[in-house]
């Protein structure tokens, strides 16, 4: 009855799904979507182990339980940030704001049986009395586990009905808000808005938009730049029309069927095979394209915002300038032997969206919005020195970048045929790495690269020189071959600081560097979850050597900052007269853990050297002492090997 009833009042939207096998594609197809576009933000660890569970089943093709962890990841994916006033007299307090927990029990509830289904609805009840509030129909999967799940119940008030699908318990309850005058429940008002918007494209004059709901249905409509679509041939398909249908009947026909071959729409994106392409909507197509137009300028070095902004306004103006007028004045005459409605005004559109190619790209706001909702910008994020709540951007970016097609596969395999290798040929080869990963038994481990310089942002020779010097740190992963390390993409920064901020009197290097240090320990001991190829996999990172030229390594690992000192340096222990007339290595010289600490206790800057305790040591696996490096260029090629 609840179907029917909704079907005479909603007629449009119930057209949409001619049967249920129609409406459970539209579901698959919008839960794609939504998971593709949030899940990346995702940092519940139940929502977490949601989608391990969800890609486990993708593969052994669960269709029931896969469904039910779709519907039980909406509260996760939509998440309900807004205040609900409290409308019970006896409040303590006004407002109050739901946590993930209490939005996803108002959305779906999972008992283990059917007396728990009972005693979770009494609960409610109580629950509910105190905001001063009623339930709203609500969902109830019953099973001990969730691979055992096969009764579902949609509960209104005291009925309630049972279905053998979750999907249809979810339409259900969906169209009793509708049929029977309800509103959504507070807590998940959001989840079911975006349902309402999205799944069944149904507006009404009373829906509440919050921010998060405007911004999901706007990111459903879109398509992620990764993702390739297809579009019907309809220029193709309309021309072969024009051709049957005039040829017999119209002497202009010669001139039209000169002119057809010309107009084809391109269907293939670069250079992905035919069966991988699946456009929806011409739309989607054209803005595929304008984005690989866009991300392919903003790739290149000398490209500036100004530049670009150029390029895009005159290739508008091109487009705009009456080219797609004058072509859509020569086809539309052959449009009127057409009864095809819907294929005259899909054509219609195609033009419409040719003259204005660029619509939510035309200003560098719109196209950095994108960027980043799709994760395919990040911006510089400030860290107030000293607190613990800093934005882990390291661990974003190695992330998306792991999960790069074929980045992990070929990273794993260098460092594997790498640690095989009996000629040293790379920081793999060594002892140093060889070291480290006996700590990584049984786990994917990387090692990463830190390197530090102060860049003069300013005229070098101008008399403001210094006051806007940065001090920069970038990273790399030597695990990729080495005809890749040297590319700027693939070379990251980690850190920008005011050089002149860093010092004895305004932020030791322990408070500068507090942030990077927390970063790398959390990827050694905690590492990353990536997913390739539809299966997760856990990665770690280990800091293998900080490079540098030797006054910026000799500021940040802690030693003297001047190479007049009596122990200027970091490698070992000699005196700076020895080490003017030193031609072999003294083993009694080099600084090892253990004189290095015993220096440290000597509180002796002119006698050992050193200024404080390497900050970075407190990462495991790294020591100031044991993971050393000279800088080629800075001790070569600029140095004891100068050539003019």
């Amino acid at each position: 009855m609840i179907l029917k009833d909704f079907k005479i009042g909603h007629s449009t939207t119930h057209s949409l799904f001619k049967d249920f096998i129609h409406f459970k594609s539209s579901w698959e197809n919008f839960a794609k979507r939504l998971i593709d576009i949030r899940k990346p933000s995702i940092k519940d660890r139940h929502a977490q182990e949601l989608f391990k569970q969800l890609d486990s089943l993708n593969l052994n093709g669960d269709c029931i339980t896969s469904n039910v962890i779709q519907i039980l990841l909406l509260p996760y994916l939509i998440p309900t940030k807004t205040q609900i006033k409290n409308s019970s007299a006896d409040a303590k307090k006004k407002f109050w704001k739901p946590s993930l927990f209490e939005s996803a029990l108002a959305f779906v509830t999972h008992v283990t049986n059917i007396t728990h289904f009972n005693e979770d609805f009494i609960e409610r009840q109580k629950r509910y009395s105190q905001y001063g509030t009623t339930i709203q129909p609500y969902i109830v999967f019953v099973g001990p586990d969730l691979q055992s799940i096969r009764t579902f119940y949609v509960r209104i008030d005291q009925n309630f009905w049972c279905f053998d699908c979750p999907l249809k318990a979810l339409e259900v309850c969906f169209k009793s808000y509708f049929v029977f005058h309800r509103s959504y429940p507070k807590e998940c008002h959001d989840i079911w808005l975006v349902i309402q918007q999205s799944l069944f494209q149904l507006t009404t004059e009373y829906d509440r938009p919050t921010s998060i709901t405007t911004t999901v249905t706007g990111m459903l409509k879109q398509r992620h730049l990764n993702q390739v679509h297809s579009v019907p041939n309809l220029i193709s398909g309309f021309s072969t029309h024009i051709h049957e249908t005039n040829k017999e009947n119209s002497t202009e026909v010669k001139s039209c069927n000169e002119f057809t071959p010309e107009f084809q729409v391109p269907i293939v994106v670069g250079k992905c095979k035919e069966e991988d392409i699946v456009y929806t909507t011409f739309d989607d197509m054209v803005k595929c394209r304008v984005l690989k137009f866009i991300t392919n300028l903003s790739s290149k070095s000398n490209m500036t915002s100004a530049l670009m902004q150029d390029i895009i306004d005159e290739t508008t103006e091109l487009f705009s300038s009456g080219i797609i007028s004058q072509l859509k004045a020569k086809i539309t005459p052959f449009l009127d032997n057409n009864n095809d409605e819907t294929e005259i005004a899909n054509i219609h559109n195609m033009f419409s969206v040719l003259e204005n190619p660029f619509f939510n790209f035309k200003t560098e706001y719109q196209r950095i919005k994108y960027f980043e909702s799709n994760n395919l910008y990040f911006k510089p994020k400030t860290v107030v020195v000293g607190f613990t709540k800093e934005k882990k951007v390291v661990n974003d970016n190695l992330k998306n970048f792991f999960e790069l097609p074929g980045i992990f596969d070929l990273a794993h395999q260098y460092t594997i045929t790498s640690l095989k290798n009996s000629n040293i040929s790379s920081f793999l080869n060594g002892t140093t790495w060889k070291n480290i990963i006996k700590n990584f038994k049984d786990k994917i481990v990387f090692p990463i690269f830190l390197y530090f310089y102060d860049a003069e942002m300013g005229n070098l020779l101008g008399s403001h020189s210094g006051v806007h010097k940065m001090g920069c740190v970038y990273y790399t992963i030597p695990a990729l071959p080495p005809e890749y390390l040297s590319s700027l993409e693939n070379i990251f920064p980690a850190f920008l600081f005011h050089s002149s901020d860093r010092g004895t009197q305004k932020f030791s290097n322990e408070s500068m560097f507090s942030p990077l240090i927390n970063d790398l320990i959390d990827l050694q001991e905690n590492g990353l979850t990536i997913n390739v190829n539809s299966t997760n996999i856990q990665i770690y990172f280990a800091l293998g050597l900080i490079l540098g030229d030797n006054l910026g390594l000799n500021s940040i690992l802690g030693f003297v900052e001047s190479f007049s000192a009596n122990h200027y340096c970091r490698i070992c222990r000699g005196h700076k007269h020895d080490l003017q007339c030193m031609l072999t290595e003294s083993d009694d010289l080099i600084r090892n853990e253990k004189n290095y600490d015993s220096d440290l206790l000597r509180v002796n800057v002119s006698e050992t050297g050193i200024n404080e305790r390497c900050v970075f040591n407190k990462i495991p696996n790294y020591h100031v002492t044991v993971n050393i490096v000279c800088d080629f260029m800075h001790d070569i090629s600029e140095g004891v090997a100068r050539y003019d």
